[in-house]
């Protein structure tokens, strides 16, 4: 009697389609699912990672490229231009015309300085000094030449016709010299240089005269 009692939980697990009586084993193909499943999930990784590295090589090429046509194609037309400002600033020598080209320095317009500018100027260095007022004023001292200011074509010859002479002019007021200045440049000269109110506010500020 006791026998067919402990019997009975394995009949009804028979009728009931459990595992039998004592029998603890799983389905054989549960590990192959949950090997399976591990398997899908590498495999999903995989195609992943591989498409990260073949998008990070693509980035890495397509910025390399821009990178060597900035340093392979520089601005000319920076440099033309810094050029062209460093040409302007040359400075005309003894007998400008043998060691300046004058379409490349210079400026096109007469420069008018005060006179403390003037002054700063003659300092500096020499420069050819022109006096071309047409009556008798007095002089700055170191003036080269006094030329009336009627007279442009002898002023031109006695700069030989040098387009880069460095040249300082003045007359009593400023008002001839600059029209004498205005005349020059519009002929080619190059370094034409006025004093502001002439002789009288060199006076007036100062300086010596002769």
């Amino acid at each position: 009697m006791n026998r067919i009692l402990r019997g009975l939980p394995c009949l009804l697990s028979l009728c009931s389609g459990s595992p039998g009586c004592g029998d603890d084993a799983r389905p054989a193909d549960t590990a192959g699912d949950v090997a399976a499943e591990i398997g899908a999930e590498d495999g999903a990784t995989d195609p992943g990672g591989d498409r990260v590295v073949e998008d990070a090589g693509a980035s890495d090429e397509g910025s390399g490229g821009e990178s060597a046509a900035e340093v392979d194609e520089p601005d000319e037309t920076s440099l033309g231009e810094a050029g062209e400002d460093l040409a302007g600033e040359v400075p005309p020598g003894d007998a400008g015309g043998e060691v300046c080209d004058p379409t490349r320095v210079g400026w096109d317009t007469p420069r008018v300085l005060s006179p403390a500018e003037f002054h700063a100027l003659l300092e500096e260095r020499d420069r050819i000094l022109i006096n071309v007022f047409d009556d008798v004023i007095p002089q700055i001292p170191g003036t080269d030449a006094q030329l009336p200011w009627t007279d442009v074509p002898a002023i031109e010859e006695y700069l030989h016709h040098d387009l880069c002479a460095d040249l300082a002019i003045y007359c009593r007021r400023g008002v001839r010299s600059t029209g004498v200045a205005e005349t020059l440049v519009a002929h080619g000269y190059r370094f034409v240089r006025v004093l502001e109110g002439g002789i009288e506010a060199w006076q007036a500020a100062g300086y010596p005269v002769e």
